[in-house]
């Protein structure tokens, strides 16, 4: 049987759903209310610190999908390049740094 309790944080309201056995977690060293999944690892960081955190990984998957958006709306004047141009030191850097951004982001994203 669950519950849901009211609960504030810095003044806001948060619900949390509490279950019948009830366990209060430490959040930065802090004895705090019931922390509604235990298993999500931005729950035992400071609020600042995740929410920066939360922000920057949805600035990666926005420029992720972006990225992605390009290549794939690009694509067919790419393929046509490379079909009808000699290959030239321009045409290696201009797909090889494509390739390359769209590692890098993909890193990104993973690390977070």
């Amino acid at each position: 049987m669950s519950t849901h309790v009211p609960s504030y944080v810095n003044g806001n309201f948060v619900p949390v759903l509490k279950l019948k056995a009830s366990t209060t977690y430490s959040v930065c060293g802090i004895m705090s209310a019931e922390i509604l999944n235990p298993n999500v690892y931005l729950n035992y960081l400071q609020f600042d610190v995740a929410s920066d955190y939360e922000w920057s990984r949805n600035v990666d998957l926005a420029t992720l999908g972006a990225l992605i958006w390009d290549i794939l709306s690009s694509l067919p004047e790419d393929w046509r390049i490379a079909r009808t141009s000699k290959p030239t030191p321009v045409l290696f850097a201009y797909f090889s740094a494509r390739i390359l951004a769209l590692v890098v982001v993909v890193l990104s994203v993973l690390a977070k």
